[in-house]
């Protein structure tokens, strides 16, 4: 498979964060091939951040040349099959991650012209996030987006905890990752009713965002 390229092709590029990507067959790549034709005379370059192994058989050469193999696990999923306490394991895959996200910065050079899309965000994501960023000087810290499929109800009921407490955890992980991001954070949710429930819960401005992204923005 093609390396992602070292030298920086555009002024703005948006690196869609999923360990999942060439690993599963969800529709990450499609996602990443809309933003990409979205984003061809806006002269923004994309780039899918993925699965370090496990890579799927057969992919096609344009998602190949998107995919950047960055990350260990897919954390998230994973948290419910650990023999440890959920917010130890939590807090254990958000430390690996943010070493995905040094191993990820410095192979593609990721600054303060960059977006980075989380496309299935979570707690994992936001704490991950959080320690990632607090490694990189202010003045080179790129953007981040954060979008949301579900409520954290819905959460809760996965990882066995009231959702009194999932939602209790998220206003400290914002918060943490809003001291070091401030306004370069941006909330998204799948549609306009999971914004409305999210910006309740989160207590923070929701942007809904269609899934998988239009062609045109």
């Amino acid at each position: 498979r093609a390396e992602a390229p070292s030298a920086r092709s555009s002024a703005r590029r948006l690196v869609i964060a999923e360990p999942s990507a060439g690993r599963s067959k969800g529709p990450f790549l499609r996602l990443a091939r809309s933003l990409q034709a979205a984003g061809a005379d806006r002269g923004v370059q994309v780039v899918m951040a993925g699965s370090r192994r496990a890579l799927l058989e057969g992919l096609e050469p344009a998602d190949q040349a998107l995919l950047v193999p960055a990350f260990e696990y897919a954390h998230w999923d994973m948290l419910t099959e650990s023999p440890d306490d959920i917010w130890t394991s939590a807090a254990r895959y958000a430390r690996i991650m943010a070493k995905d996200l040094d191993a990820l910065t410095t192979r593609i050079g990721i600054d303060e012209h960059d977006t980075l899309l989380f496309d299935t965000a979570n707690l994992v994501d936001v704490f991950a996030t959080t320690e990632w960023l607090g490694r990189l000087a202010p003045a080179v810290r790129p953007e981040i987006r954060l979008l949301f499929h579900f409520v954290p109800e819905q959460e809760a009921q996965w990882l066995k905890q009231s959702t009194e407490q999932v939602r209790q955890i998220y206003q400290v992980a914002f918060a943490l990752l809003e001291s070091c991001a401030g306004d370069r954070v941006q909330i998204l949710a799948q549609t306009s009713a999971l914004a409305a429930e999210l910006s309740v819960a989160f207590e923070r401005r929701v942007v809904p965002m269609g899934f998988p992204v239009p062609p045109k923005l």
